[in-house]
C-alpha cells in the first residue's frame, strides 16, 4: 500500500513539476557543531520544495534545472526563533543566476517548508521568489515577454516582504526584478537567441528570416551596450553561451560588428570571438 502511494506521489510530481532536476548544496563551515545539527535535513527539504510543489499550474513541458547553494554564516537566537543568516547562489543551469549576499529566515531542525505563494517573511518566501523568477525567465524563451505575469508575482513577493519583520535585502530584490521586467531589450534578446537556435536546428539552410533575426539580435546587443555598457544581466547571458552565440553569428554575413560588440561586452571570452574574425 505504501509503495503504491509513493508511486502515485512521484507520478503526480512529474505531471505538474516545473523543476525536473535540483542540485542543492550547503556550506556550514562557519557554524559550531551544535548549530550544524540544525541543518541535518535542510538540503532534502529545499530539494523537495522545488520538486514537489506546483508553482505554475498553467505551465506544461517546463523542465527547469536548478543549482542552489546556501552558505550559512550564522544562527541567531531571537526570542523563541532561530534566525539564519546566509548567502545564496541559485541558477537555472542555462543562462542566468542570482547571488544574494544576505538572506535571513527563521528555521528549526526538521522544519517542513510549507508551500505558500503569499509567504512574505520565511524561507518559503525566498524560495518562491527565485522559483517564480526562474519560471519567468523560462517563459520569456517561449515567446516575447511571456514571463511578465511571473515577474509581477516576484515583485509582489518582494514588496510584501519589505513590510515583514525580516525585511533585509528585499527592497534591493524588488528593484532588481523591476529593472529586469522593464528591460525589454534584454528580454527580447533572450527570446531571439532561443528562437534562432530552434530555427537553425530545423533548417537545412539558414533562411532569410532567420538571417534577419540574427541581425536584429546584433543590433539589440549594440543598443544595450550603448545605453547601459556591459550590463550585468546581459553579460551573464552572453558568458553562459559564448560559443553558441559566436557560432550563430558565423552562420550569417556581415556580422563583424557583432563579434566586435561581443568582445566589448565579454572580454573573458575574447579568444572565442577572435577565432571567428
Amino acid at each position: 500500500m505504501l509503495k503504491s502511494k509513493l508511486i502515485i506521489l512521484i507520478f503526480l510530481s512529474l505531471i505538474f513539476c516545473q523543476f525536473n532536476k535540483t542540485n542543492v548544496s550547503i556550506d556550514l563551515n562557519r557554524l559550531s557543531n551544535t548549530d550544524k545539527f540544525l541543518f541535518e535535513n535542510f538540503e532534502y527539504e529545499i530539494k523537495d520544495y522545488f520538486l514537489n510543489n506546483n508553482f505554475c499550474p498553467e505551465c506544461e513541458d517546463m523542465e527547469i534545472e536548478i543549482k542552489c547553494h546556501f552558505s550559512i554564516e550564522s544562527v541567531q537566537n531571537i526570542g523563541s526563533q532561530k534566525i539564519i543568516n546566509s548567502q545564496l547562489f541559485i541558477s537555472n543551469e542555462k543562462d542566468h543566476f542570482f547571488y544574494s549576499k544576505a538572506i535571513r529566515f527563521p528555521y528549526n531542525r526538521g522544519q517542513a517548508i510549507i508551500f505558500n505563494p503569499n509567504a512574505s517573511s520565511n524561507l518559503s518566501a525566498i524560495l518562491n521568489y527565485y522559483a517564480f523568477s526562474l519560471i519567468a525567465f523560462e517563459l520569456d524563451t517561449w515567446d516575447i515577454e511571456l514571463g511578465t505575469h511571473f515577474f509581477n508575482k516576484v515583485i509582489e513577493i518582494s514588496e510584501n516582504a519589505t513590510y515583514s519583520n525580516i525585511s533585509n535585502g528585499w527592497e534591493e530584490r524588488k528593484e532588481n526584478m523591476l529593472f529586469i521586467k522593464n528591460f525589454r531589450e534584454f528580454r527580447t534578446l533572450r527570446f531571439q537567441y532561443y528562437d534562432i537556435l530552434y530555427r537553425i536546428d530545423n533548417e537545412k539552410k539558414i533562411s532569410n528570416e532567420t538571417n534577419e533575426i540574427i541581425i536584429d539580435f546584433i543590433d539589440n546587443l549594440k543598443y544595450i551596450y550603448k545605453k547601459y555598457g556591459a550590463e550585468k544581466n546581459t553579460l551573464k547571458f552572453i558568458q553562459s553561451n559564448p560559443e553558441e552565440i559566436a557560432t550563430m553569428f558565423n552562420k550569417t554575413s556581415n556580422t563583424k560588428n557583432g563579434f566586435e560588440i561581443l568582445m566589448l561586452f565579454d572580454d573573458k571570452n575574447k579568444d572565442i570571438y577572435e577565432k571567428y574574425l
